[in-house]
Parts: C-alpha cells; sequence; structure tokens
C-alpha cells in the first residue's frame, strides 16, 4: 500500500476527498429553483447567493386548440355563437388543461415531481389556450358591443379556470422560526469554539454574535431596559476592547458609559457577552435596548425570524436530505459535528443580513434581488391629523380618534370603520353584500393603506399620545384627552398635542386651539435642570393662524392595494410559485409560507358586471384565513376595481434574496453588503476577511442544501480548502494520513478520538 514521506506535509493532491467548488459549481437545487452560492466579481469567485426559477418545459405539447377554418369563422357571426365554441373546446380539452396529478407527474423524471411541476405546467396550458381564444376572437368580424361580449366570456372562463379546486405548493417546513429567544447562536458559537486562536475568521463570527447578543437576543422573552443585564442574563462589554462596562449617572439622569479600564464610550460600542467563570449579571445596568431614548419594558415573546423562515419554506431549502456535517480539521486535528439544524440556522442568518449595498465610498446604494408586496402592513398606527391655517402652515398631529360626528353640533357619530373605508358596500351584513361603490368622502391615501377625509366641519374626540420629560430628564410618553369643533365657538384653550423639540437641550413644542378666535397656537416648552430635578418653563404662545382646513387620515385594515393582492394571487396559482403572507390581519407580523389556495365564485350578476368570491389561504401560520372579495367587472368581463369585505391576510409577498459580501455593480463600483458592514461582519480595512468568513459560511449552506438520504457529510478542512467525502471509511482513511498514519490503515485510537470529538459538544452523529 501507498505510504507518504513523513517528512513532506501532506498536499490537497495526497488526499482522496473531492473539493468543495468555490466557482459556478458551487450550487444546489430545490423542486422550484436552482441556488447559486458563488459569482465572478471582478475576476474572482467570490461567495454569492442567489435563486434562479427554473424553467419546466410540457412534456405534452399541442399545437393548437382551435381547429377553425374560414367557414367555420364566418358561422362565428354573434358573441353567444363565440361563447358556446368557446365553452366546448374547454370542455374537450379539460382533461388535458387541468389533468389528474398523478397522470401528469408521471411523465416527469422521479425526483422532479411536484407541485410547482403540476401547478407551472397546467398555467402554461390554461395560458396557451386563452391566448388562442383572444386570437380567434380578433379574426371574427364582431361589432363594437358583440366583440365586448365575446372577450368577457373569455375573460370569465379564464377566471374560472383557476376556481373550486385547491391549488397546492411543496411543502418542506423548517419547523422553527428562530425567535429572539435564542436565535442563531448555536452554529455560530460552536464554530468559535472549534477554530483556531489564529484564524481570520474568528472576528467575522465574532462581530455576528455581538449584533446577535445585542439586538436579538431575549430568553426570558421581554427587556427590562432599567436592569438590562439580568433582563439578558449577559455582561455589557465594550465591543472594541471586549472590555467589561460600567454605568455612572451623568447630568440629566442619562447613564454614562466607562469601561474597567476608565475609557468612556458612547452607547453605539456597546454590546453583550456570556458571563465567565464566576460572573453574574449586575442588577440595575441601564440600557435603550430599542432605541426609543426612553428607559422601560419591550414585550419580545413573539418576536423572531418569521420572515426568513417563510423565504427558506418558499425556497423549498430546509435541507430536509441533510444529516448534518462531520469535519476533521487539520488545524486543530479536531473533529467536529454540525447538525442540520445547525447548516439550516447558517442559511437564516445569512439571508438575514440584507440585499442592500454600499459603495466603499460610500456615495452610492443599490439593492439587489427581487422583493414583490401586494396589500401594506397593518401596524395599528395612530391617526393622522393635518390642521391647515390661514397663514399657510401645515401640522400633522398623531391622535387616537375617539369619535367623529356627522357634523360640527351634531351628536350623531360616523361609523369609524365605514368612513374611512375606500369603497362603501351595499349592505353592511358579509353575507349580503353584492355590490360597492367609491367612498366620496376619501380625498387620499397615503402609504397604501391610510385614508384621509375632510373632518373641517365635523367635531372630534380624540387622545393624543405625546412625548415629555420627568422630574429626572426622562423622556416619558404623555397622553390627554380633547373634543373640539370649528363649528361650536366658546372659550379657553383645547391641548391637541405636544412633539418634541429638535433644538439642542431638552424641550417640548405644545399646540393648542383656541375656542374663541379659532387659531392654532405654538408654545415652547424649556425644560431646566435645577438642583438636580427637571422644572418646566413654558413660554407666551405665537398664533400660527386660524385653522381653515382639517383632514384625518386611518390607516384601513382591509382593501389596502387589493389589485397588487390579487395579481401576486394570480401568478401564484397559475406558475406554482410559493408565496408568502402576513397571516395576521391586525398589528403583529406572522410571516408565513402559503401551502395551498382555493378560489370560490359565490355569486355573478345577470348583466355580468359583479363577481363575488371566496379565498380560501392555507398557510403555516393562522387556522384557515377566510377572504371575501367583490369585483366590479368592465363590460368585457375585465376587473375594473374590487373591493376586499374581509381581508383573508394582512399583505402577501415574494422575497428572492441576493446576498453577498461585496459586488461589482454596472458602474465598476465596488458594493459591500449593508448589514454586513453596519455589525462588523465586513470592515473596509479588511474585507478579505469578511469575505473568507462568507466563503467558509457559504460552504456549509451548499453542504447542508446539498445532503442526501438524511446521513452525514464526511468533510476535512486543510490548506483553506474543504474535501467532501462519501464514505466514512475513505475519509478516515484520510485523517491519518493527515495524522502521520498509513493511508490505508487508520489506527483504532484514531477512529475513536475522531468520533469522540464530534460527540463532546453534546452532539449526536446520524
Amino acid at each position: 500500500m501507498p505510504t507518504i514521506d513523513p517528512r513532506r506535509p501532506v498536499s490537497l493532491a495526497d488526499l482522496s476527498g473531492q473539493l468543495l467548488p468555490q466557482d459556478g459549481a458551487k450550487t444546489a437545487e430545490t423542486a422550484s429553483y436552482k441556488i447559486l452560492l458563488a459569482s465572478k466579481q471582478n475576476d474572482t469567485w467570490g461567495p454569492d447567493f442567489q435563486c434562479i426559477r427554473k424553467t419546466v418545459v410540457d412534456p405534452v405539447q399541442l399545437s393548437n386548440f382551435f381547429e377553425l377554418s374560414s367557414s367555420d369563422l364566418r358561422r362565428i357571426n354573434s358573441s353567444a355563437a363565440f361563447e358556446r365554441v368557446l365553452k366546448q373546446n374547454f370542455e374537450h380539452y379539460r382533461e388535458y388543461l387541468i389533468p389528474k396529478k398523478s397522470a401528469l407527474l408521471s411523465l416527469f423524471p422521479e425526483g422532479s415531481r411536484s407541485e410547482f411541476v403540476y401547478t407551472n405546467v397546467v398555467g402554461q396550458r390554461i395560458e396557451k389556450f386563452f391566448d388562442e381564444a383572444i386570437e380567434i376572437c380578433q379574426r371574427c368580424d364582431f361589432t363594437e358591443s358583440e366583440g365586448k361580449s365575446a372577450r368577457r366570456s373569455i375573460n370569465e372562463l379564464s377566471r374560472q379556470a383557476f376556481r373550486n379546486r385547491l391549488i397546492e405548493y411543496d411543502n418542506e417546513g423548517t419547523n422553527t422560526y428562530w425567535s429572539f429567544k435564542d436565535p442563531f447562536m448555536h452554529v455560530y458559537q460552536k464554530i468559535l469554539r472549534v477554530l483556531p486562536d489564529q484564524s481570520p475568521y474568528k472576528k467575522v463570527f465574532q462581530a455576528e454574535v455581538d449584533h446577535i447578543f445585542l439586538s436579538k437576543y431575549t430568553p426570558q422573552g421581554e427587556v427590562n431596559e432599567a436592569d438590562i443585564e439580568r433582563s439578558l442574563g449577559l455582561i455589557m462589554i465594550d465591543r472594541n476592547s471586549r472590555d467589561m462596562v460600567n454605568m455612572r449617572a451623568s447630568c440629566g439622569g442619562q447613564p454614562e458609559y466607562v469601561t474597567v479600564k476608565g475609557k468612556i464610550i458612547d452607547a453605539e460600542d456597546i454590546t453583550f457577552r456570556r458571563p465567565m467563570g464566576s460572573e453574574m449579571p449586575r442588577p440595575n445596568m441601564v440600557f435603550d435596548w430599542n432605541h426609543d431614548r426612553m428607559i422601560g419594558i419591550d414585550k419580545t415573546g413573539w418576536f423572531g425570524h418569521c420572515d426568513i423562515k417563510a423565504v427558506i419554506d418558499c425556497l423549498l431549502a430546509s435541507m430536509s436530505q441533510s444529516g448534518g456535517l462531520l469535519e476533521f480539521s487539520s488545524d486543530t486535528r479536531k473533529t467536529t459535528f454540525l447538525s442540520k439544524d445547525m447548516l439550516l440556522e447558517v442559511l437564516a442568518s445569512v439571508l438575514e443580513f440584507s440585499d442592500n449595498y454600499i459603495s466603499i465610498d460610500k456615495t452610492q446604494r443599490m439593492s439587489l434581488g427581487i422583493s414583490r408586496v401586494g396589500g401594506s402592513r397593518h401596524d395599528a398606527l395612530p391617526e393622522n391629523m393635518l390642521l391647515q391655517t390661514s397663514q399657510g402652515y401645515k401640522i400633522t398631529l398623531p391622535i387616537k380618534l375617539n369619535s367623529l360626528s356627522k357634523s360640527g353640533l351634531g351628536d350623531i357619530k360616523e361609523n369609524l370603520d365605514l368612513i374611512f373605508s375606500t369603497f362603501i358596500p351595499d349592505d353592511p351584513d358579509l353575507e349580503k353584500m353584492k355590490t360597492f361603490a367609491p367612498n366620496g368622502n376619501i380625498v387620499r391615501t397615503e402609504n397604501g393603506d391610510q385614508n384621509y377625509i375632510k373632518a373641517t366641519s365635523r367635531r372630534i374626540d380624540a387622545n393624543f399620545e405625546g412625548v415629555g420629560f420627568n422630574a429626572s430628564g426622562e423622556r416619558v410618553n404623555v397622553a390627554n384627552k380633547f373634543s373640539f369643533s370649528l363649528r361650536e365657538p366658546g372659550r379657553g384653550l383645547v391641548l391637541l398635542g405636544s412633539m418634541e423639540s429638535t433644538g439642542p437641550g431638552k424641550n417640548l413644542v405644545r399646540y393648542y386651539y383656541n375656542k374663541e378666535t379659532q387659531e392654532l397656537l405654538e408654545s415652547i416648552v424649556n425644560f431646566s435642570n435645577r438642583g438636580g430635578r427637571y422644572i418646566e418653563q413654558e413660554l407666551p404662545a405665537c398664533s400660527l393662524g386660524k385653522i381653515v382646513d382639517i383632514e384625518i387620515g386611518k390607516e384601513v385594515q382591509n382593501n389596502d392595494d387589493v389589485m397588487h393582492k390579487l395579481e401576486m394571487l394570480k401568478k401564484a396559482m397559475s406558475s406554482g410559485i410559493k408565496i408568502a403572507a402576513d397571516h395576521d390581519v391586525g398589528a403583529q407580523v406572522w410571516n408565513g409560507e402559503i401551502h395551498g389556495i382555493r378560489e370560490d365564485l359565490l355569486w355573478k350578476s345577470s348583466d355580468g358586471r359583479w363577481e363575488k368570491i371566496r379565498l380560501h389561504i392555507e398557510g403555516t401560520f393562522g387556522k384557515q384565513p377566510i377572504g371575501i372579495i367583490i369585483h366590479e367587472l368592465n363590460k368585457d368581463g375585465s376587473i375594473l376595481r374590487s373591493y376586499e369585505a374581509l381581508a383573508a391576510v394582512d399583505f402577501y409577498w415574494e422575497r428572492l434574496p441576493r446576498v453577498a459580501p461585496l459586488i461589482y455593480g454596472e458602474d465598476s463600483r465596488c458594493y459591500v453588503n449593508e448589514g454586513m458592514l453596519n455589525r462588523g461582519v465586513i470592515q473596509l480595512e479588511d474585507i478579505k476577511s469578511g469575505v473568507a468568513g462568507c466563503r467558509y459560511l457559504y460552504d456549509l449552506i451548499h453542504i447542508g442544501l446539498n445532503g442526501k438520504n438524511r446521513q452525514a457529510t464526511y468533510s476535512i478542512a486543510h490548506q483553506g480548502e474543504r474535501l467532501l467525502y462519501d464514505e466514512q471509511r475513505t475519509w478516515l482513511k484520510d485523517i491519518s494520513l493527515l495524522s502521520g498514519g498509513v493511508l490505508d490503515a487508520p489506527t483504532k485510537a484514531m477512529v475513536d478520538d475522531a468520533l469522540a470529538s464530534a460527540r463532546a459538544d453534546n452532539s449526536v452523529l446520524a
């Protein structure tokens, strides 16, 4: 048997493993996507996560669906005759257009049979059928009116072709959403333990751990900013020196941070680490964790990365066939096991970085990847009250609207849901409503889901939530209830709101309504430190003029951007591409993949101008949400506008990420990933280390996505490269070789040491 010269270092050529590719071959495939993990940037291959949607070729393609001669076309002399031909041909080809799933998938290789393939081919066939139908319609000699009626039959039947059946999507769930209780930490901490001290990757991975501990780690489900260390179970440190940080009160009650070596640091330089040795988290350490400039308690029990879970689930990149990675490092002579869950953590953490890039000189920005959204996120925002004065001032104040009268003097209250709704249904009962009309009260819409109405002649009853400062100088929330109408004369001032001044010091701006003069008054409030207590001093108010116009904007919970919602649903139902949704129609966000979509026609008007449909969305979260939508149709049957009477989800979305440490743009500039840069994963003074660290992570993603039969992948890390092995026996031989043994005879002690090292971290080998 061959042996090696012990005086010569073992080279990559001496080992029998297959080098993990670092070029265009560094790829993986799912049922619907090809995932690229490297690209050439400035003639050098580097880490780059991209997704390319697969193209499905129909194995049985018909040349045409309508075999009509010239005389046949002449006999189609009315829209009714055209509709008969259209429906007859659709029924004739129905089994081809919408075949049984098993029959169609049997025409594909076993590894290519998926819901995506089935739905995509069905979508192609239906699209081709109706493209031909449109062509036939155009060749017929119809009057304008008959032509519209013929096109109406096409549009109605084309929508009906996707109705009354559940359209399903491939499902490979990740079974987690990486909550803030402990996200992404397992794999990074394990990698940091096994890497040699001199590894350039260590500072890259430590930067990400620092970021997680600082902003995404809340093991108790809440953050008490007045007792931050005990709340997180961590120790506050300076991210640069790694020294422990002490806190002392400074002027104004704001904390000042000092390292144990006496260096004053900014709050931006703080991060956290786990206690070491006998250390214990210290009580009453204060830190503004959520950056709202107030000290309080944040409830984070439901916080997590459901959006990243949804991206992975939609890409079908859950690494379901991986059995983890068992890797021997020639640098440390140790063997490490990374489970499938840890490899999946790497993928999730990489996708969580950013699709945004900034040039090295920080003068240009660009966004890559593809992102589509249908609908606007419901954020439970306060209403906006816009006041316009005779002197041209426009002041917007956030309020919480309690009631709004129909007139300035009357006691009749508006229905706040209806008055701000984009459309008004013919009947408020969901079961009975069939049509709708535009709401003439709406003057404009902002941010997709905030409708504004005129309120100049109405009585407004509301609360405002502003800001202030307490006796210690701390920024606090303040609230006040008010009621006023421009049509009601009276005396006195009504406090409408307050906001923090942008100037130096602690100052507020307060706004009042003068009942007698109908003026809007503005006053400055200064808070000054007198003997350790902050005292309020309000300066005389100045007039901004009479209030001449009032508008109020309210966030609506449904019927926001409904046409884009329908567009995304239509594409998903015809292409087989999975999309995601925020399944909570309220303020919380529960992003998750969609498993199935069903659309049913509930009612159609006799004149063909109205349709009422029911949507059934099956998804990761939610309990089979149901939506009700009413369509107003044009004379040709196309959708003129739609009213979402009941929202099935908050919004639909799709994201195809493009995540790389650096990219060269079309302008030849070098751009770095903005998320990585902000966290210190990429540092401009040492970009090379950041790129190398990302390559290490993308190697792990490649291994996880290419797993087979749920068996561990065997690897050796040697001379900056990774070699992969299909068989444990061959892998152990090369471990023996690197350990100085004979090529085909690793000693039992070496094998036991390799396997014991892998088990030492409470890992279970597959």
